[in-house]
């Protein structure tokens, strides 16, 4: 799940969101939003994705519930992480800058002193910054996760529930909501 930050005139509250998911019907129209629940008849999405649960309360008219029956293929969103990417981007870029400033020749010109040791160090603070913008360029531009699988797919759907804004069962107004 995705944390996402919502601001409104007050406050900033933090939201666990539901994957993007995309179903094509089986009259090969479509519809999109944000995987709120998934039930035993269907999907319960969010039309507009990633409100905070006061503004779904507020706005019911953006959830829907869709029918298991109608759907032919589901397309789960994958998603972007550049802070995964510069973490795991700043790790490799100090291993590199350590390797290379351990085993660089002890006369190099441009290293203040013979102790390799500290050759290793100022290496891994040199190689933050190079790994650090390479890992989040590699995350911003690589999605990672998107699956596509016919509706059929039952091993899939029984799956499908922890992808959901609320895996564990929906809250009571949406409950209702998505029936009428």
């Amino acid at each position: 799940m995705r944390l996402l930050i919502a601001t409104t005139c007050f406050s900033i509250a933090a939201i666990s969101g539901g994957k993007a998911i995309v179903l094509t019907l089986k009259d090969s129209s479509s519809v999109s939003g944000e995987l709120l629940a998934v039930r035993s008849e269907g999907f319960v999405l969010a039309r507009v994705p990633w409100l905070a649960e006061e503004q779904l309360r507020l706005r019911p008219e953006v959830i829907t519930l869709v029918s298991l029956d109608s759907v032919s293929v589901v397309h789960i969103a994958g998603h972007r992480n550049p802070g995964i990417g510069a973490v795991v981007g700043m790790g490799v870029g100090m291993l590199t800058g350590a390797i290379v400033g351990y085993n660089a020749p002890v006369s190099s010109p441009g290293y203040l002193t013979t102790d390799r040791s500290l050759n290793a160090e100022m290496g891994a603070l040199m190689g933050v910054i190079p790994g650090l913008v390479a890992g989040t360029f590699i995350g911003v531009f690589v999605e990672t996760g998107a699956q596509e699988f016919g509706a059929d797919d039952m091993i899939r759907l029984q799956l499908l529930p922890k992808d959901a804004r609320y895996p564990d069962g929906e809250p009571d107004y949406l409950r209702q909501r998505a029936t009428q």
